[in-house]
């Protein structure tokens, strides 16, 4: 299989597992990066131009700073981005390599523009590791390579989700099943509380509330995540 036909899996299909049935309104396939702008004096920096863009997809989202100096660009699909920011009487920052994942919530670090030619680039290509502030989500996510790579019993997808924080799974996985959240709790959950989505859409069997009404194969899946 070529990598681009993952990476198109990767795009179109999510399966994501909440705790809670009444919070799953609020969860979705795309996130959103963020960030604030400062000069060397620390004072904001307003009507900057922000381009994001997706180093697989090369699609572009353009925004500007508010009068504070902050941004936020929505509405993201899973993948590696990079953040351009130009500003008059300022070097052009470029900063790549940005993982985003479904629903995430990334805040870049502060970013202190250099007093310079608009011509001249500073390039950010290494970063520490990006921590959760904008929300109380507590996720857990396996990625594509992960799911390929992991020896899975049965080859039933909710196999995966033991292997997160907080998930416990006492079913015997022999195969794919539909009832497949029978034996799954998060965090302490009863059964019957949690919510199972694809694509950001909820995909559980309202009458029983034990598994979806789809059950996708492996190959199709490009990230599991639960919270």
């Amino acid at each position: 299989m070529s990598p681009s036909a993952n990476r198109i899996k990767f795009l179109l299909l999510f399966l994501a597992l909440v705790c809670c049935l009444q919070i799953a309104n609020a969860q979705g396939l795309t996130g959103q990066i963020s960030g604030i702008l400062t000069d060397p004096n620390g004072a904001a920096v307003p009507d900057a131009k922000i381009e994001v863009t997706n180093e697989e997809t090369a699609r572009m989202v353009t925004v500007s700073s508010d009068s504070d100096g902050n941004f936020v660009v929505l509405q993201l699909l899973s993948g590696t981005y990079t953040l351009v920011i130009t500003a008059d009487g300022f070097k052009r920052f470029e900063q790549k390599g940005i993982i985003l994942t479904a629903n995430d919530r990334v805040a870049v670090r502060r970013i202190a523009l250099e007093v310079g030619d608009v011509n001249q680039t500073v390039t950010i290509t290494a970063e520490a590791a990006l921590i959760q502030t904008n929300s109380a989500e507590r996720a857990g996510l396996i990625s594509q390579e992960q799911i390929q790579n992991i020896a899975l019993k049965g080859r039933d997808y909710m196999g995966l989700v033991k292997l997160l924080p907080g998930v416990v799974d006492t079913a015997n996985r022999e195969a794919p099943g539909w009832n497949n959240l029978v034996g799954v709790t998060v965090n302490g959950s009863r059964s019957g509380t949690l919510n199972l989505t694809l694509d950001g859409v909820s995909s559980l069997d309202t009458g029983s509330q034990l598994g979806p009404y789809l059950a996708p194969g492996l190959d199709a899946i490009g990230e599991v995540k639960c919270c």
